[in-house]
């Protein structure tokens, strides 16, 4: 997002506010300002409720900031719009000047919902504590928080510490998550407790530890989701993946591989055609907000508030599908993991694929239209390319590439395929401000 977009975005909120208060002032209504609220007035059970509703605020907010940023630097959507970062992302740049709120949110989301649990367990006994569905969702957010940081940013800068690797996340999730599971239980979260265990397999693939992400893989059914909750009344709830394609043409489906299934696409990934006469009522233009590129609607995202997927059992069959590419690849055994995940979406059953590297492509075609838009396409991209998978279209498109199979090239620069340590952090935190890592701009 640039800063001329979110500062309008604030200054729209915030006027008619003022505008009405002055009006009150004008009419002799007697406002007083009750002060600021002290700390230990926060520590009761009464204000646990809205805790741990920011936790899950906060969490909605970075996500869907991380995911407008990613989907038009992979190959999920096409930049059609005129911001200054759509340029640069979609040229695979990322400069840390420009990320300081994608690394601070998800950085924010975990502080606060890491902090929220300690201030309830000074507040709760063991046993109400042990027991309590707000704690067991606050641990379920935190490891979210960890996941998501773990996927998105290059590297972990945790609480003021040094530069560390982003796997760090990914251990920190699966802590968080277990406590999720063992509270969730004892709550009777059923929920909370499914979606922790999917945390979970996608930490462990994070990891490269394939049998314990198959294990947790299993405790989740096909059909389960659970989401990142948005509202069409909260200013940084409001899903901006809406607003950037419904009410601004920035990002469109054009030249994607979503866009080559016939409109209305494929369920996974819908999207509607915008240049054709008449005009379908959901288009604000025919072409992007460039005023060039055909715009492609996305339809996944079609309303303000629209939730966006964090924990999936259709992910969880693709990835005990991967599993079976990473050990002997019984190719029958991993198409029908792969079938098992169409099945939900009433899609028709694929042939086994003849090869390894062309189940390989299956899978990533697979992946790509399963998490479409979710801020996940860049962390496969990036395991990937690290696998040496060459081959993949994710890694095709990061290298800039469109030919399978080609020649590795490595003087060929490589497009963005995480956040780094944003300037803000190396500016302020005295452990990283002379790392390399902090030095330059992606």
């Amino acid at each position: 997002m640039n800063r001329t977009r979110l500062f309008k975005r604030i200054g729209v909120r915030l006027l008619v506010p003022v505008a009405a208060c002055s009006t009150l002032l004008l009419m002799g209504c007697d406002v007083k300002n009750p002060g600021a609220i002290l700390d230990a007035d926060l520590s009761n059970e009464l204000t646990f409720q809205a805790l741990v509703a920011g936790m899950s605020g906060d969490l909605s907010s970075a996500l869907d900031e991380m995911d407008f940023v990613m989907s038009r630097a992979s190959d999920e959507l096409t930049g059609s719009g005129s911001y200054f970062l759509t340029g640069l992302v979609r040229r695979g740049i990322v400069n840390r000047e420009d990320i300081n709120f994608h690394w601070g949110a998800p950085h924010r989301a975990r502080w606060v919902a890491e902090s929220g649990i300690e201030r309830m367990r000074e507040i709760m006994d063991d046993a109400t504590f042990n027991a309590s569905p707000l704690v067991a969702r606050a641990y379920l957010y935190a490891a979210l928080a960890h996941r998501i940081s773990g996927e998105c940013l290059c590297y972990a800068v945790i609480d003021g510490s040094g530069v560390m690797d982003h796997k760090v996340h990914f251990d920190s999730a699966i802590v968080r998550a277990n406590e999720a599971i063992r509270i969730g239980q004892a709550a009777g979260l059923t929920d909370v407790v499914t979606a922790a265990h999917g945390v979970k397999a996608q930490a462990y693939v994070g990891l490269g530890n394939w049998a314990q992400a198959v294990t947790e893989a299993g405790m989740l059914t096909t059909g389960f989701e659970y989401d990142a909750k948005y509202s069409d009344n909260s200013g940084r709830e409001e899903n901006v993946m809406y607003i950037e394609t419904h009410n601004r043409a920035e990002m469109s489906a054009y030249g994607t591989y979503a866009a080559t299934f016939p409109e209305p696409g494929d369920p996974r990934a819908p999207w509607i055609d915008c240049t054709v006469t008449p005009r379908p009522i959901e288009c604000t233009a025919a072409q992007g907000a460039d005023g060039i590129t055909p715009q492609y609607l996305q339809r996944k995202y079609s309303e303000y508030g629209t939730e966006i997927p964090v924990v999936k059992g259709v992910e969880m069959r693709l990835i005990e599908a991967e599993a079976e590419l990473n050990g002997a690849a019984n190719l029958s055994t991993f198409v029908g993991f792969v079938n098992q995940a169409r099945a939900e979406y009433g899609l028709a059953p694929l042939a086994a694929p003849t090869t390894a590297n062309d189940a390989w492509i299956m899978l990533d075609d697979e992946r790509q239209l399963t998490l479409w838009i979710e801020a996940r396409r860049w962390h496969d991209a990036h395991r990937w390319d690290a696998a040496g998978l060459s081959f993949m279209p994710a890694v095709q498109y990061i290298l800039g590439l469109t030919s399978t199979p080609y020649a590795l090239d490595p003087s060929i620069q490589k497009r963005a395929t995480c956040f780094p340590i944003s300037l803000d952090e190396c500016l302020t935190n005295p452990n990283v401000k002379d790392a390399p890592e902090c030095q330059g701009s992606f």
